[in-house]
């Protein structure tokens, strides 16, 4: 082998993986599927904003087993990084169900739906008591909405019965000072 002047050091040159955490974010897209039972899930997938400049997370390196663990500093302290490498990437949410005519004592089913939405800052009608009157959503109500996205890493089983792991959005939560995108700049795909 012939020495060269290059090196690598895992704890400042390796990767920046994506990490369970908050992020800003906007929706880029709604799908829906009506099952025979009348209910329908909504799945939403949400695109990192890029005011994610402005949060810092933990910086991350692979120990010897090949598991993702933090990078200490000489005090024994981990080593936080600017999570700007996470900006653009996009990330699908966890399902949320909307049972119209849940029977009785069931009404709990649409709780997840009713915050999930409400998070993103759609308003469902009340009446004097205080009883939310739900309406299903379409893609002019959330596109481009903003909101803060929990994400987890989630295993599930492939079509040969492997277990993989994916990160995905499990918690919707309002975005106080997020502005809201409109379709021209979520399309940012522009053709050369």
């Amino acid at each position: 082998m012939k020495p060269i002047e290059a090196k690598f050091d895992e704890a400042t040159d390796g990767s920046s993986p994506i990490m369970p955490g908050t992020y800003p974010a906007h929706v880029t897209a709604l799908t829906t599927r009506e099952f025979d039972s009348g209910s329908t899930v909504f799945n939403m997938t949400f695109k990192i904003a890029e005011e994610v400049s402005n949060v810092d997370i933990q910086k991350q390196q692979k120990n010897g087993n090949g598991v993702w663990e933090p990078v200490l500093d000489e005090k024994g302290q981990p080593i936080e990084i600017n999570a700007s490498y996470m900006g653009g990437k996009t990330f699908y949410a966890n399902g949320v169900w909307l049972t119209p005519k849940p029977e009785k004592g069931e009404g709990w089913k649409n709780r997840k739906y009713l915050e999930a939405f409400s998070n993103l800052g759609i308003d469902f009608p009340r009446d004097d008591k205080g009883v939310v009157s739900l309406a299903q959503v379409e893609d002019d109500d959330v596109l481009g909405r903003p909101a803060l996205i929990r994400l987890s890493e989630q295993e599930y089983q492939n079509r040969n019965g492997e277990t993989k792991t994916s990160f995905k959005v499990d918690n919707i939560m309002p975005w106080a000072d997020g502005k809201r995108l409109s379709a021209d700049e979520l399309d940012d795909d522009v053709p050369f």
